[in-house]
């Protein structure tokens, strides 16, 4: 028997040709078409692929949608779009494993966004705990890169990215801080912001990405290691210093009253605040 399509709302705010050329830059952005480019599997089966991963990503960010567009979460809907993702993920798969076994991460960042609405804001989590959660969908877009072109062995370990999907998961909040304000999200950028003021927010964050780009240094100082680690690393290095030049330009930009007035985190912000 075929099962009928799940029916999903797409919130109001959500144009779907935008969001296809969205997951388009994101890929670009975190060298997805680089990485199939390595493998041995033919154009048109990378090309097939490409485009399972477009609609995985698609139903993360249907989800992410669903869940900024509102304070109070409607539990039903919420997990019909899981149902969706986990059907999206399954054609992605390599192994003979269950979706949820690769979505646990997504799971887990789900939860600090949920937990905002209970006054548990990502500026009471370290930065480096709060970003490495807050790349789930693209660590696991990459681990299905992975084991569908084999590159473990010829580009090695997934824990390359590391210092990578740090830099870029800043960079995203950082350029969407004026986005975000109509938005019920963790954009840990604009909340610290609102929290403590312009000042606070760059030594947070410029203190991160300077200590990023001395372990990007330091690690491009090894001796042993391999040209891809190598691509990575200068890719690394070149968005951390665009995303400090950001950093600065943001801060500069930001209006603090103008903030405040628009964003609609502001009363939740005063009313429930528990960043311990």
């Amino acid at each position: 028997m075929i099962k009928p399509a799940l029916k999903i709302n797409i919130p109001e705010h959500i144009n779907k040709e935008e969001l296809r050329q969205k997951i388009s830059e994101l890929f670009s952005y975190r060298m997805f078409p680089w990485l199939l480019s390595e493998s041995d599997k033919t154009e048109e089966e990378n090309s097939i692929f490409m485009e399972r991963l477009f609609e995985l990503q698609e139903s993360i960010y249907l989800l992410d949608a669903m869940l900024e567009s509102r304070w109070e979460i409607n539990d039903q809907e919420k997990e019909r779009h899981w149902q969706h993702i986990i059907d999206q993920t399954k054609p992605c798969l390599t192994k003979d494993i269950h979706p949820l076994s690769v979505l646990q991460h997504i799971k887990k960042y789900e939860k600090h966004e949920i937990a905002i609405r209970s006054g548990h804001w990502p500026v009471r989590l370290s930065m480096s705990y709060f970003y490495f959660y807050k790349s789930c969908d693209v660590k696991l877009l990459r681990r299905l890169i992975y084991d569908f072109a084999g590159l473990e062995k010829k580009l090695g370990s997934l824990a390359s990215w590391r210092l990578f999907d740090f830099v870029t998961e800043v960079n995203d909040d950082i350029t969407d801080v004026f986005e975000d304000l109509s938005f019920y999200n963790g954009n840990r950028f604009l909340i610290h912001l609102l929290l403590y003021g312009k000042k606070s927010t760059e030594d947070v964050f410029l203190q991160f990405l300077k200590k990023l780009d001395s372990d990007i240094e330091n690690e491009r100082k090894l001796i042993f290691k391999s040209e891809a680690f190598e691509i990575i690393l200068e890719n690394s290095s070149i968005q951390t210093k665009e995303t400090i030049t950001l950093l600065k330009d943001r801060i500069d930009q930001v209006d603090i009253t103008q903030l405040t007035q628009e964003s609609v985190l502001t009363p939740y912000l005063l009313r429930n605040n528990k960043t311990k």
